[in-house]
């Protein structure tokens, strides 16, 4: 063997075939750590791991005398420490004066199976990063579609709550008029029941039917339907605002609604911006 092929920067190994190791280079000792004479003329075998042992009987061997060559096996050769070696070959077949062989050239992948090994681990993360962002992703629609039910459940909440309010103004302002009418009544039977004569009671009334009501004017008329005249009994006014006519117009009397030949009628009135 010539110092360059000795040298070359691969491993170099030739075998029979029967399997007996003709020649190995000094480069491929060196990768297993063995010594020429451990290695020559042993068979094939002792170089290979067990998995890579049944390779080459079923597949490699097979190839190089099928086809005469066979491109990129991938083997596991076994150093002498026992290590494993992964190693890329490429075998030919010829034939030598008369006889047969077969030479390889192997190429370790030490280096090749660590960066695929790290491409893979890379890969791995990248995939597993992108799993948690389509995770985080998934969660944060989830959290979207959750919120925006939220949202209008509070507004559904919010609608009905306005409704209620309403609901309850209404019924307060109704219990609030009910309480004044039932103030003004309190008062009125307070005012019937109390001493004095009806001049005096009626001018109470008609004062407090006045400040209760928010007119200008109120009066008590005596309507005398025989005469289609009214009269003005007892009035109470706002301060600033005049005196009524005592004796009303067939016309005012016209407003007052029959009743009977005499009787009385509370009248309030409120002058338009005058109040």
């Amino acid at each position: 063997m010539d110092d360059t092929l000795n040298e070359a920067p691969c491993g170099f190994l030739s075998f029979t075939d029967d399997g007996t190791i003709r020649a190995v280079n000094a480069t491929l000792l060196r990768l297993l750590g063995f010594q020429r004479d451990e290695i020559e003329n042993q068979p094939v075998g002792v170089l290979l791991s067990a998995g890579s042992r049944v390779f080459y009987q079923t597949h490699l061997f097979p190839l190089l005398k099928m086809q005469g060559k066979a491109e990129e096996i991938y083997l596991s050769l076994r150093s002498r420490d026992g290590d494993d070696i992964p190693v890329l070959v490429n075998a030919a077949r010829h034939e030598r004066d008369g006889a047969s062989g077969n030479e390889c050239i192997l190429v370790p992948m030490r280096q090749r199976i660590r960066h695929e090994e790290e491409i893979l681990q890379a890969k791995k993360a990248t995939d597993e990063a992108n799993q948690e962002r389509e995770r985080a992703y998934t969660a944060l629609a989830q959290a979207h579609v959750a919120l925006a039910r939220a949202h209008e459940a509070l507004a559904e909440t919010n609608r009905e709550m306005e409704v209620q309010q309403l609901q309850m103004h209404g019924l307060n302002a109704q219990l609030h008029t009910r309480a004044e009418r039932e103030a003004l009544l309190n008062r009125l039977g307070q005012i019937l029941r109390a001493q004095g004569g009806p001049e005096a009671v009626l001018t109470s009334a008609v004062a407090l039917l006045g400040e209760a009501l928010g007119a200008d004017r109120c009066w008590f008329a005596q309507h005398d339907i025989a005469m289609d005249r009214a009269r003005v009994t007892a009035e109470w006014r706002r301060p600033g605002r005049g005196a009524i006519r005592r004796r009303l117009s067939d016309a005012a009397a016209a407003l007052l609604p029959p009743r009977s030949s005499r009787s009385l009628h509370p009248i309030a009135t409120t002058t338009p911006g005058c109040r």
